[in-house]
This record gives structure tokens, C-alpha cells and sequence, in this order.
């Protein structure tokens, strides 16, 4: 093993990268496509407090439907921007729109649609991904 993998595997780079989906955000497509490029993949219901289970969990990206219940999804990603663990986060709508995308990238996330299909999803899952590449061998 090269040094440079010696110390990726120290530091976490070689860890495998974890993607919460949110409320079903995610398709059963998605989780096997994203767990056969070596992603740990992780569902998570609505609840009370999402802000703190997701944190908790430290993924390296979140995936938020756009409405969750009273919260909008554009909400908990400008939340999730803010914490000292910054996952990547993609909100997947129903379409897409100029407004849409506009306040996705306000709010530091990827919007994806539900009609982009499951390799289009998590593709963007995985250019969601902070720091990808940086500092691994």
C-alpha cells in the first residue's frame, strides 16, 4: 500500500461516502446504482428535529424532497449550510424551473428532478459530494 493510501485510510478517505435520503427522496434505482459505486446509503423518515439526524449521522450528502411536511427542503439545506459538518445536499422537485434552480444555489444546494430518472439523480448525488478527490490517493 502506497504512503499516500496509508494516510487516507487514517484520516477517512478511504472510508465509504454516506448519502441520507430524506422522506423517500430516494428511489430503490438510486440506493443500488449509488451503493454499487461504493456509497453507504442510509434512509431517513421525517421528523421533528431532521436538522440534528442528519447531523448526526455525517453524511457526505443529503437528499431533501422540496416540501417536506410544513418544512420546506430549501429551508433545511440553508440549515445544513450553516452547520460545522457541511454535507452536500441535492433537492429533488417535482420539476425544474429558473426560480427553483436560482434559490437551490442560494441555499448552497443541487436541484435535481424527479423526472431526470435514478442515474441522472445519482450522478448529482455524487458531484454533491464536499471535497471529493481532495487530499485521497
Amino acid at each position: 500500500m502506497s504512503d499516500k493510501r496509508c494516510l487516507g485510510a487514517m484520516f477517512g478517505c478511504g472510508a465509504k461516502p454516506r448519502v441520507v435520503f430524506v422522506g423517500g427522496a430516494g428511489t430503490d434505482a438510486v440506493s443500488a446504482d449509488l451503493g454499487a459505486r461504493g456509497w453507504d446509503v442510509l434512509n431517513v423518515s421525517e421528523t421533528t428535529n431532521l436538522t440534528c439526524a442528519l447531523l448526526l449521522r455525517q453524511p457526505a450528502v443529503v437528499v431533501l424532497p422540496a416540501q417536506l411536511g410544513s418544512e420546506s427542503g430549501f429551508l433545511i439545506a440553508a440549515k445544513l449550510r450553516v452547520a460545522k459538518h457541511k454535507p452536500g445536499v441535492v433537492i429533488l422537485a417535482d420539476g425544474r424551473t429558473p426560480q427553483a434552480e436560482q434559490f437551490a444555489r442560494f441555499v448552497g444546494a443541487t436541484l435535481a428532478a424527479h423526472s431526470d430518472g435514478a442515474a441522472t439523480l445519482a450522478e448529482a448525488v455524487t458531484l454533491a459530494r464536499p471535497g471529493r478527490g481532495r487530499g485521497c490517493a
